[in-house]
């Protein structure tokens, strides 16, 4: 339930007088902050930002301008000045001074813009991003980037529009799906993925559940594809068409009900009136 992530604080350390062969501080050891911890925070930072959509405030070594775009740039929605600050007490008024000269120097107008933006190595060990993506091709093609990405502005938006224009099935299932009204199974629609935004998706039977309509026809490979990555990540995808909704909507709630107890979930014995 956090609204945010700080990473990272302070890591343990040590000194020592080796002369006397005792340690200098009174407890052994003690916080370690600065730039030396830098790197390890920007690590950190990029490997958490790639596991979860929670926004994250990067801590650790910051110092400057540079410092503040690394971190911003690796996944950090935020940044905190602080040890600099005993020795530099205007640096963050210099960050903010300069930041909007960075920013237009990557060509971008917000800090948003550059959130996450950072480029990968093909070296880079790489798992499949996460697909999905529903009846009305939503999203884009993925691009490889390690672990989960970080949702976008741009994909958010997108999926409260859909939401707001939610088609004839998708309004039908969503009213069967809603409230937990199926076994007491929480299911979200219009569930963004990044890159993409699914029809509907319970984490708890790490479940995704698609409407195939017409936009989907001569799209089969592209579907399958991004199937395969959603699979690869653990997630259970089941596709259903228009017409199984509006006209068995009873078997396809049956359908998904089985799924989610194969995926793990512990729903109610029968779907809720």
């Amino acid at each position: 339930g956090a609204d945010a992530i700080t990473l990272i604080n302070t890591l343990l350390g040590m000194a020592v007088d080796w002369r006397q062969r005792r340690p200098l501080l009174a407890n052994t050891v003690g916080g370690l902050s600065g730039p030396a911890i830098k790197p390890i925070a920007l690590r950190c930072v990029w490997q958490a930002s790639r596991a979860v959509r929670t926004p994250i405030v990067g801590v650790g070594g910051i110092a400057n301008l540079g410092d503040v775009m690394e971190f911003l740039v690796t996944g950090a929605t935020a940044v905190q000045l602080g040890t600099v600050n005993f020795y530099r007490p205007r640096a963050s008024i210099e960050v903010l001074d300069a930041l909007p000269a960075a920013l237009a120097e990557l060509g971008a107008k917000s800090v948003s813009e550059i959130v996450g933006s950072l480029k990968v190595s093909e070296a880079t060990p790489k798992s499949p991003s996460p697909a999905g993506g529903g009846d009305r091709g939503g999203g884009e093609p993925p691009d490889r980037s390690p672990l989960r990405q970080r949702v976008t502005e741009k994909t958010r938006n997108r999926a409260i529009d859909l939401r707001r224009n939610a088609t004839a099935p998708e309004q039908l299932l969503w009213q069967a799906l809603s409230a937990r009204r199926l076994a007491d199974l929480k299911f979200r629609r219009q569930h963004p993925i990044q890159p993409y935004i699914v029809d509907f998706f319970c984490a708890s039977a790490s479940l995704v559940v698609e409407i195939d309509g017409a936009s989907h026809d001569g799209r089969q490979q592209y579907d399958a594809e991004r199937q395969a990555q959603l699979e690869s990540l653990g997630y259970q995808v089941l596709r259903v068409g228009n017409e199984d909704v509006l006209e068995n909507l009873e078997g396809v709630l049956e359908f998904i009900l089985k799924a989610a107890r194969l995926g793990g979930a512990d729903p109610s014995p029968s779907p809720s009136p």
